[in-house]
């Protein structure tokens, strides 16, 4: 099986679940004998002529068809100002087609296209070649990825209304040229532990050098947005399969067409699986203290940070009302955590690798994750990693965060979706801790219910690649 895989960049370039799942499956499919090769937007550098496609092998084996200062700039959360080539670029397009027709891939799995136009679904699809596209975000319905509206509320606008809010959505976008362009370079020339030292350093240079802020630039007519919009749903629509990672995500997903090529597919990463459950201690004179777990969600409000400051304030108000102690540790990076500071119940414990994760929730003793996300998480991979270690969870009622917290099963659900709701869940485990240890027991005794291993899914997965085969074996020939 040949198997050419789609998306933006790799780590450490870029981080989080998506990319760590991409390059999982990709490592496995690589284990398992596929001929696995990975094409993706990727860096810019301003010594570099025009767009190139570089090739290089990646640590895990497989080679990377890295496109150089690609045409179409990725803005991620921040929108785009460039709606009608996110749908036809002509250079990514020939790029794409000349790889295309050297590697003759059996199949072409997208995980993302930030970075590289939707044709490149329908170019394979007028190759004949199978196409799987995997939702980890809504970045082809929403340019901003999250169906999030400025005011908190969830997007569901057609039509006009789309149109003019996405372009207000996107007022923040950066322009393509040669400045952002320079910028971005840092990331090619530097570590990332260098490249944030960099960021910081400018920022103080910034408060102590005020420089005038420049007007943001206007966006695109409206129109645009729409036509972008619709451009892509019908390049999806071309893919052979799609796979929801959620149940709510395809919801989401079939709100703006019937897609009858999506399908349900819970994903997962490669160690998770390799966690070690643990037997948590049961809270008592010897053990008095919960520990709330945090990770990844305070840097930004959309994963929960306003959220989590609210509840702070709250529990902070009656500190000496609760039936017994408890603090929150905060994983992961932050710019700077001096906002945790007025909350003597919080911890910092700073940012980690993947793979030390299992050591630093035991070593942080805690016995309750906490995934406030305040979007429609496609999934919500690291509430599945509390779970991976035994720990019950505590999930907003977002996205496909429902799909693996169950009340008193996994954890609890916080069907209000707001600071007040979270807080009574708060006092209602301190004042009945043994729920924890029934839920954790729970969690160990029946692993394989809630976690699956890279193994099992790769076994899903080859069996999507391989319908097509079987399909293409029962057609009568021409």
């Amino acid at each position: 099986m040949r198997v050419l895989h789609v998306a933006w960049g790799f780590k450490p370039f870029r981080s989080g679940g998506l990319i760590e799942y991409a390059e999982d499956l990709m490592e496995i499919q690589l284990e398992k004998g596929y001929d696995v090769f990975y094409f993706c937007a990727g860096r810019y550098d301003i010594f570099v002529k025009g767009p190139k496609l570089k090739r290089w092998q990646h640590k895990r084996g497989y080679p990377v068809y890295e496109l150089i200062n690609p045409p179409i700039l990725n803005g991620e959360e921040l929108g785009t100002k460039t709606p009608d080539i996110e749908t036809s670029e002509p250079l990514s397009e020939a790029f794409f087609t000349k790889l295309l027709a050297g590697l003759r891939p059996d199949v072409v799995h997208f995980h993302e296209l930030q970075g590289l136009p939707t044709s490149l679904i329908s170019i394979c699809k007028s190759r004949g070649v199978r196409t799987i596209f995997t939702t980890h975000d809504f970045f082809l319905i929403c340019p901003t990825t999250k169906l999030f509206l400025p005011d908190g509320r969830l997007c569901t606008l057609k039509g006009e209304e789309l149109c003019q809010e996405c372009a207000n959505c996107s007022v923040q976008a950066h322009h393509q040229g040669f400045k952002i362009q320079a910028k971005l370079s840092f990331r090619t020339y530097f570590t990332s532990k260098q490249f944030n030292m960099i960021k910081k350093l400018l920022a103080l240079l910034g408060r102590k050098n005020p420089v005038k802020v420049t007007p943001l630039q206007p966006v695109p007519p409206s129109s645009g947005y729409l036509q972008r919009r619709e451009e892509n749903i019908r390049n999806l629509e071309m893919a052979d399969v799609i796979l929801a990672n959620s149940a709510r995500t395809g919801e989401l997903y079939r709100h703006y067409s019937s897609f009858e090529n999506l399908r349900l597919l819970h994903i997962t990463l490669r160690h998770i699986h390799r966690m070690r459950p643990l037997v948590l201690e049961a809270v008592n004179s010897t053990h008095p203290v919960i520990t709330f777990g945090l990770s990844n969600v305070m840097s930004t409000s959309l994963k929960g940070r306003d959220l989590m400051l609210e509840v702070f304030d709250l529990l902070q108000e009656n500190i000496a009302d609760y039936p017994c102690r408890f603090e929150f540790v905060v994983l992961g990076r932050l710019d700077d955590p001096a906002f945790l500071k007025p909350y003597p119940f919080v911890r910092y414990a700073g940012p980690y690798e993947v793979d030390q994760l299992d050591k630093v929730l035991q070593a942080n003793k805690i016995k309750v994750g906490i995934v406030p996300s305040m979007c429609e998480e496609p999934f919500g991979l690291v509430g599945i990693e509390f779970l991976g270690k035994g720990i019950p969870v505590i999930g907003n009622k977002m996205g496909g965060i429902t799909d693996y917290v169950i009340n008193h099963e996994t954890g609890w659900v916080n069907e209000r979706n707001n600071a007040e709701g979270l807080v009574s869940i708060i006092r209602h485990i301190l004042a009945h801790p043994a729920q924890i240890n029934q839920i954790n027991l729970n969690l160990i005794g029946n692993r394989s219910k809630y976690i699956k291993s890279m193994d099992q899914h790769f076994h899903e997965i080859d069996v999507i690649y391989k319908e097509g085969q079987l399909r293409s074996k029962a057609s009568p020939s021409l």
